[in-house]
């Protein structure tokens, strides 16, 4: 610079005096731009610090042309091309900046053309002890002013400022909060308890105003409908009132939250110290808030909520900067947790101003005595306080029972009579003391009963005012609480017992952030109090438990309040043990969770032994599987389970075949190592849930739990089966061996536990007695109707306990679906179909019932049948003769009740027995079992028509139903459906047909909802059908009024039809040609060639017909080779078809 570097240390040097002593931050910045700039060659400067936006903000500025410079220049901290002049590199680096000439140094090069045009410049940051404080700018217009040479001592001031400016923002910052503390304890004291919430608010904001810490401070009330209202403050002007909430107007109206929105929202407090640059302000609808913002300098805010009776009543709201920016900066994040506490204090006491407002006026408008016997569970008493002696005039009987004391010995006396020595004189002052000056009082005395003895009396005094001011009566609420007293007594006692105990015990917040730990605790664990103070127990959690235990844990507590039990958890040293633990909710007296107590021993050691026993009692020594005992103690808890969760339990008993044989040719060794074999392949394939344990021997017993379906059987088979397919490797020998395995299902066999094991082992028995057909062969237990002959007959098997008891007969509904006969085009039957009535619409089968348990499953079968033979009766009265079908599950017929109860249903209603039909759903295995056929026989006695339903489903049951007693078969729904879309199913459908006739039954095909659909199953010679296109499910009284002729129909594609006709055709065509005396052929020509035209390649596919009959017409072509030739030409012909109706398919 023009002067001797010297002098520029040496202005530095003065400067120290004003360092090290200066407290206002104001000052101390204002005084030191002024004498910096005074020197030679400074222009000017500003100190500033960064906003939230990243644009610096300035504190303090000297010189005109420095704040022209500042208006236009848009200093930013960050690293953008605005961020990287001078003052941002200081920022950020934290090191000294100097330019020494602004036309060349390309840091200056965005400010460089903007007036006055510098010449050279230094940027201090400013560190002090709560870090970078700010950055001191400093400008000449002049280059080389500022040099390297100079950087030493710059940036020693640099760190000097920015020591004494934290020093002077620490003293501000606590001088702030000690203020503000003073001032709210002063609002305790300072609130007249009889204002009401205008005056108390209105006090409270004039005592913190006074504090001087806040040049604008106001209470906002939010309305029952949003709407907020300004009900005390100070420095609000009547013009920053209105222009204020019309801007929150305008932003509620653009769906846009401002600050005091975001507090009501949220209910937590919020501050900030950049309120001009809110992106909420930036709207154009916010222009006229803004500017009065900017004009006042409101850049600092803090809200917090209040709180009245736990509701949101409404927000405290104080500003930081007084206009033009001459008030000082607070350290609001320091100060908001007091303003929270004050507006705590302003919520209490409008809380209390409710109350005894409320009290007020009750006590005006009702009687004294019936306000008193309306408040019974308390002991009252009213004393009359312009009678000399203030005697009381009321006391109810609760009051007599707490004190001893009659009505009558104690009116006209002073209450003090119940006063001992031992009261405390503090609490007898504060009673005078409130009595006089006419406010409430809630005080705990000891008091002294009628007969002499000490008790505890909570005594709460509220003052009777009358309208014309006088203080009429008090009234006395008294309490016995000298449990609590005692409680109080007890846990101060008790917190030294706890110190002591050997069991770990934790504490908790409502949120269970760990607050104390007992020795003990530290002992078990390993984590020392500190460590873990703040931590929730999860730091203790095991991978032994999932997710689903912790919130099984935390449901039962937040319902009960208490969760006791047995957990697994980890020490520090990362060992995991096991312990019992019990946890409590405290919660206070609103009944709201405060605290959560924790007490837990260590059981290690216990485990130990216990495993040791139970491994000893339970466990076969051979396998390690469970054994008869353990068995035993399953069973029993099994079987209330089944029927607790209204689900089947099936118990089977499996026993090798030729196992002895084994043991002679290889011996017990190997017949050892066999055993140890099987059971470690039944536990691969069994689930979690299932149970396997060793009777001894070669006999197994396997538990399968939660059964809905017979298909749930089938899998257990099936894998059980798996296990036989491989052999076994033992020793140095491949062993083949087979297994038998008898079943029984719970409660369907109503039988005691030893019984189902002697019940299974009846099957066993008959499983071994079959030819050996596979690996594994199993049977049912055949259960005997005549045991069961009398609960049959005095009980209803659709009173079987059920949890879901919506499912009241009135809540289902019977849809009939009507059943066509072709040949005579008449109806000739319907199905009946459930209908659940719910809130959500109504329920079709395939929504609710796979939802039900199997006992509900039956109950609604039962309930349909009920309600369809009553509707066939009043169909009779109408002149209409029907047949109904209803549906069963497979399952429901193996109960030996069945049977008779279709009979007495059947008696009631007087409907002939061959006008119902019960379909049963294609369940596959199940119709193999010897069981379920003599149920099926037995209801077939009864005259009662028997269809295989849904077949198709589970094709495997098709081998058995040459022996089953079944009058009709019905198409499953979604095979008919499609028949209209899938040509290659008409193949597959001929060939049930050609099933149903060689079983010497009848087939119905369901899910005939479309025109061609209808001629196809024609054309193949179907007789009966059911679907959508004929007629949907109805109500009852909706059949009569259906046309009963199901007349021919055209369809709009006429290709599919005649594909079905094309297939008779070529059935004739084979017969013919293989030289059967009844081969049928309509014509020498497909039904196919009069709607082929339009496909070519199906024409030139027909056109290989005429040659191949006229060949073997001339003998040129042997009758075998024309057959071969016609399965090849219809494979293509079917393959053509699929690739047209590919699109329609799957779409």
């Amino acid at each position: 610079m023009n002067g001797p570097p010297g002098e520029l240390a040496q202005l530095i040097q003065g400067l120290e005096p004003m360092l090290m002593t200066a407290n206002d931050e104001a000052s101390l910045l204002r005084g030191v731009l002024e004498a910096m700039s005074m020197h030679p060659g400074i222009d000017g400067g500003w100190i500033g610090h960064p906003g939230h936006d990243g644009q610096f903000r300035i504190d303090c500025a000297v010189g005109a042309m420095v704040s022209d410079f500042l208006a236009l220049a848009a200093l930013r901290m960050d690293d953008g091309p605005m961020g990287s002049g001078p003052a941002g590199l200081a920022w950020r680096s934290g090191q000294t900046s100097i330019v020494t000439d602004w036309a060349t140094d390309a840091r200056a090069e965005p400010w460089r053309a903007l007036p006055p045009g510098w010449g050279s410049s230094v940027t201090l940051p400013l560190q002090g002890e709560m870090g970078t404080q700010g950055v001191l700018v400093l400008y000449s217009r002049r280059a080389d002013t500022f040099t390297p040479t100079q950087e030493m001592f710059l940036t020693h001031f640099g760190q000097m400022l920015g020591l004494a400016l934290s020093r002077c923002r620490t003293q501000a910052s606590a001088q702030a909060y000690a203020c503000l503390l003073d001032a709210i304890v002063r609002t305790h004291e300072g609130i007249d308890p009889d204002a009401d919430e205008a005056a108390i608010a209105d006090r409270f904001v004039g005592i913190l105003y006074d504090s001087g810490l806040f040049p604008i401070l106001w209470v906002a009330q939010v309305a029952g409908d949003g709407d907020l209202g300004v009900i005390a403050g100070r420095g609000v002007t009547d013009t920053m009132s209105s222009v204020y909430l019309e801007a929150k107007r305008v932003a509620a109206a653009k769906g846009a939250t401002m600050m005091i929105d975001r507090v009501i929202e949220s209910g937590q407090s919020m501050w900030t110290d950049d309120y001009l640059h809110d992106p909420v302000l930036q709207w154009p609808g916010m222009q006229a808030w803004r500017e009065h913002v900017t004009a006042i300098g409101m850049t600092q805010i803090a809200m917090s909520p209040i709180y009245v009776s736990g509701r949101l009543w409404g927000v405290l709201v104080a500003n930081g900067l007084v206009p033009n920016g001459t008030g000082q900066t607070l350290d609001f994040k320091r100060l908001l947790p007091l303003l929270e506490r004050g507006a705590g204090t302003l919520g209490t006491a409008i809380e209390r101003y409710a109350r005894e407002h409320i009290l007020h006026e009750t006590l005006s408008r009702l009687d004294l005595e019936s306000r008193a016997i309306a408040a019974a569970q308390q002991g009252i008493s009213i004393a009359d306080m312009r009678q000399p002696g203030q005697p009381l005039i009321f006391v109810n009987p609760a009051f007599t029972q707490i004190t001893g004391y009659t009505a009558a010995e104690v009116l006209g006396n002073n209450g003090r009579l119940l006063q001992s020595k031992g009261t405390d004189a503090a609490a007898r002052r504060r009673l005078r003391e409130a009595i006089t000056s006419r406010e409430p009082v809630t005080v705990v005395l000891e008091n002294r009963r009628k007969d002499g003895t000490i008790f505890w009396n909570e005594v709460s005094l509220s003052p009777v005012i009358s309208e014309g001011g006088e203080l009429t009566h008090y009234i006395g609420l008294q309490s016995d609480v000298t449990d609590r007293v005692r409680e109080e007594s007890y846990r101060r006692q008790m917190t030294s017992v706890v110190e002591c105990m050997q069991e770990g015990i934790v504490l908790t917040d409502a949120d269970l952030h760990i607050l104390n730990v007992n020795p003990a605790f530290t002992q078990i664990t390993g984590y020392g109090r500190e460590e873990v103070l703040g931590q929730t127990p999860a730091l203790l959690r095991s991978d032994r438990h999932g997710q689903d235990f912790y919130d099984a844990m935390a449901l039962e507590l937040s319902e009960s309040g208490c969760w006791q039990g047995e957990i697994w958890n980890r020490r520090r040293n990362g060992e995991v043990y096991p312990e019992i633990l019990s946890i409590s909710a405290v919660r206070d007296s609103q009944g709201v969770i405060r605290h959560y107590a924790g007490v837990f021993t260590d059981i290690t050691g216990l485990k130990e032994r216990e495993q040791a026993l139970q491994q000893a009692a339970t466990c076969d020594f051979l396998t390690g599987l469970p054994n008869r005992f353990a068995l035993d103690q399953h069973l029993e808890a099994c079987l209330p389970r089944a029927l607790r969760q209204q689900t089947l339990l099936a118990i089977g008993l499996l026993d090798l075949d030729g196992f002895k044989a084994i043991n002679d040719t290889y011996g017990h060794d190997i017949g050892d190592m066999l055993l140890r074999q099987l059971a470690a392949r039944l536990r691969q394939i069994l689930r979690s849930s299932d149970f396997l344990a060793r009777l001894g021997g070669d006999e197994f017993v396997l538990l399968m739990e939660d059964i809905r379906r017979w298909s749930d059987v089938e899998l257990l088979l099936e894998r059980v089966g798996a296990v036989f397919d491989a052999p076994f490797r033992v020793g140095e020998h491949e062993v083949d061996i087979g297994a038998s395995l008898g079943l029984t299902l719970y409660p369907l066999d109503e039988s005691r536990p030893r019984d189902l094991l002697r019940h299974a082992d009846h099957a066993l028995y008959a499983a071994k007695g079959r030819d050996r057909i596979r690996s594994l062969f199993y049977a049912l237990y055949a259960y005997n109707p005549e045991a069961h002959e009398t609960a049959e007959h005095t009980s209803d098997p659709t009173s079987l306990p059920s949890p879901a008891k919506r499912l009241a007969p009135q809540d289902l509904e019977v849809y009939y679906q009507p059943v066509f006969d072709l040949p005579s085009q008449t109806m000739n039957g319907v199905e009946a179909l459930a209908r659940l009535h719910h809130r959500e619409g109504t329920w079709g089968p395939d929504d609710f019932l796979s939802h039900l348990t199997p006992v509900d499953v039956r109950r609604t079968s039962f309930v349909v049948l009920d309600q369809a033979l009553a509707q066939l009766r009043r169909w009779d009265d109408e002149g209409l003769s029907l047949d109904v079908s209803v549906n069963f599950e497979p399952l429901d017929l193996l109960s030996p009740s069945t049977a008779l109860a279709l009979q007495s249903r059947l008696e009631a209603h007087d409907v002939d027995p061959a006008r119902l039909t019960i379909e049963i759903i294609d369940s596959g295995k199940i119709f193999a079992d010897r069981a379920m056929k003599e149920r099926l026989e037995a209801i077939k006695a009864l005259g009662v028509g028997l269809a295989l339903d849904d077949l198709g489903g589970v094709y495997a049951s098709l081998e058995q139903l040459r022996g089953l007693p079944f009058d009709s078969l019905k198409l499953d729904r979604t095979f008919g459906i499609g028949l209209d879309r899938r040509p290659s199913d008409l193949r597959f459908l001929l060939s049930l047909i050609d099933l149903a006739q060689s079983l010497g039954v009848s087939l119905v095909v369901e899910g005939i909802d479309s025109a061609e659909s209808l001629a196809a199953v024609q054309a193949l010679g179907v007789t009966r059908v059911q679907g959508y296109f004929l007629a949907p499910p109805m109500a009852g009284e909706g059949v009569p009024r259906l046309r009963t002729e199901a007349s021919a129909v055209q369809a709009s594609d006429p290709l599919i039809p005649a594909y079905a006709g094309h297939l008779i055709w070529v059935r004739g065509l084979r017969s013919r040609l293989q030289g059967a005396v009844d081969g049928w052929m309509a014509s020498d020509e497909s039904p196919m060639r009069s709607v082929a035209a339009r496909l070519p390649g199906l024409c030139g596919l027909l056109d290989r017909y005429p040659p191949l009959l006229a060949d073997t017409a001339a003998s040129t072509l042997p009758p075998e080779a024309a057959v071969l030739l016609i399965d090849t030409v219809e494979r293509e012909i079917m393959h053509t078809l699929d690739k047209l109706y590919e699109p329609v398919a799957a779409g």
